[in-house]
């Protein structure tokens, strides 16, 4: 096994990333701060790591499987490069997958969640915009395709956005936290990062790429199912 030495910068957590066996090819990255993460919001999270590595190497980040199948944390952009040449704090993109109106079909998977919702609060999207000032971002609650733009300021003013949003329900914990909402402890492994080498192309430019090598032609499937 190759390995590299990678300089890391004190910091005052003495947070560094960890290793789960001898075997594991990923190190685990822990958060430096608490961060709650609402439903289909996307955040940075801070790690607190500075890290300088050589040239011809990146790290590479992705998120951890349990993490992946039991929750709907998920690392958007991965796997993320980190540049040999960067030096400052490595933050994770990190976004929340779930909707705030997934305790309907959570409801129909576990008919028991019934009991743990007739505890929790209920208000309306509407409800929940005037309470946050209108901070959250409005495509989180309502349908609109990708074209259509709303200014929230004149929310009120249109009848059928107001009837969309007081017509569904919101179930807030007992911090208010929307239903679907992912909490992260400072401290907790919620990503990992895996050493990689890379290579640069020199690019020369020609007429046809077909003639170099082998062209198999097709792609996205073309190829067969079995």
């Amino acid at each position: 096994m190759q390995q590299i030495i990678a300089y890391l910068e004190k910091n005052s957590k003495n947070l560094k990333p960890l290793s789960g066996s001898k075997g594991s090819a990923g190190f685990d990255i822990l958060a430096a701060e608490n961060k709650i993460i609402l439903p289909g919001e996307t955040v940075l999270i801070s790690t607190d790591l500075k890290i300088a590595i050589p040239n011809g190497y990146e790290i590479q980040i992705r998120p951890r499987s349990g993490l992946s199948l039991k929750t709907s944390l998920r690392i958007p952009n991965s796997p993320g490069t980190i540049d040999s040449d960067y030096r400052d704090e490595i933050k994770i993109i990190c976004q929340n997958a779930n909707r705030f109106d997934d305790w309907q079909n959570d409801l129909l998977l576990k008919p028991s969640l019934a009991t743990k919702l007739s505890s929790m609060k209920q208000i309306n999207y509407f409800e929940y915009l005037i309470e946050n000032k209108f901070n959250i971002e409005i495509r989180n609650f309502i349908d609109l395709n990708s074209e259509q733009k709303l200014d929230l300021d004149n929310l009120i003013k249109d009848e059928f956005i107001c009837n969309q949003l007081k017509s569904k329900t919101i179930f807030l914990d007992e911090e208010d936290l929307p239903y679907g909402s992912i909490k992260i402890k400072a401290g907790e492994r919620f990503a990992q990062m895996i050493f990689a080498r890379y290579f640069t192309p020199d690019f020369k430019l020609i007429d046809d790429v077909s003639q170099i090598g082998e062209n198999r032609g097709g792609g996205f499937g073309s190829t067969g199912k079995n």
